[in-house]
């Protein structure tokens, strides 16, 4: 069970502006909502049909209600994916919920909130024939200014058994940070695996929904230019992503480079060829 993983990855591709962290002095750009991003293969797009296309749904309050991901049949992941978002009265996301084609939900994830609404806990849930099987559960750790310092991630040891869940430590996450409050590195205990971010000094535009799925990138002011995800062991590659941003600030491209193409990285419990996405073009309706 890798949902953690898969939360790691697709966070890194998946970028959902709204509101901002404003400077003084600094006139906030038009609301943005992103619509759609497309992935491809590779940099070049005339004549290339896209490996995966990703739709973003609102509701009248611009809140992030739904995320349906179709893929190429060529990926073996499910042909189509929807995400719905539930949201409590003080507009924070407490349910995320995934379906396949078929609208069948299959599983989702509740999230809980400290009294200074920084999340404090998400679980992750299957739903199996014979119930609910909790599949671990994040904890997050926080600083005395907001800042989430540690995870730990718990999985359930009993991947079948809806009764009886039995939990263990699978792995610790510390987070460093710039003086700029910007996060430069998610580092793993249990493994030699890592993430390194890189920024621009712009101002970072986000949503409610980013502020959940994007722990604790969300914390930060500025634009994140690149991420190097180094994993030496298990999967044995280095991916690096570069992102390119508009006059307003909104990621418009995510470029990706695999320093082991041919071998397979991880995407939930799906195990596909590198590189996971080369290049991703986002499109987004202003007003």
């Amino acid at each position: 069970m890798k949902h953690k993983i898969f939360n790691l990855l697709l966070v890194a591709l998946l970028v959902v502006s709204a509101s901002c962290h404003k400077k003084a002095n600094e006139a906030a750009p038009s609301t943005c909502l992103l619509t759609n991003q497309t992935a491809y293969n590779g940099a070049e797009i005339v004549g290339i049909e896209p490996i995966s296309v990703i739709d973003y749904d609102y509701n009248s309050e611009n809140k992030l209600t739904t995320v349906t991901t179709y893929t190429n049949s060529n990926i073996m992941i499910p042909a189509y994916l929807s995400t719905q978002y539930t949201y409590d009265a003080l507009g924070r996301i407490i349910k995320a919920t995934v379906s396949e084609a078929s609208n069948k939900a299959y599983e989702y994830t509740t999230y809980i909130y400290n009294a200074n609404n920084t999340l404090a806990t998400d679980t992750n849930y299957s739903i199996m024939q014979n119930g609910l099987l909790v599949n671990g559960y994040t904890i997050y750790y926080y600083d005395n200014t907001g800042k989430v310092t540690s995870s730990s991630i718990y999985y359930n040891k009993n991947e079948t058994d809806t009764v009886a869940p039995s939990f263990f430590l699978y792995d610790s996450l510390t987070y460093l940070y710039d003086n700029n409050g910007n996060v430069l590195q998610q580092l793993y205990a249990g493994t030699p695996y890592s993430i390194t971010y890189t920024y621009d000094d712009k101002p970072r535009y986000t949503t409610a929904a980013d502020k959940v799925t994007n722990i604790p990138q969300s914390l930060c002011k500025n634009n994140v230019t690149s991420v190097v995800s180094n994993s030496p062991v298990y999967d044995e590659y280095t991916q690096i992503l570069t992102y390119t941003y508009n006059a307003n600030n909104y990621p418009v491209t995510v470029a990706s480079a695999v320093t082991a193409p041919g071998q397979f990285g991880i995407i939930g419990q799906y195990k596909i060829p590198l590189p996971l996405v080369d290049t991703v073009y986002y499109n987004y309706t202003c007003h």
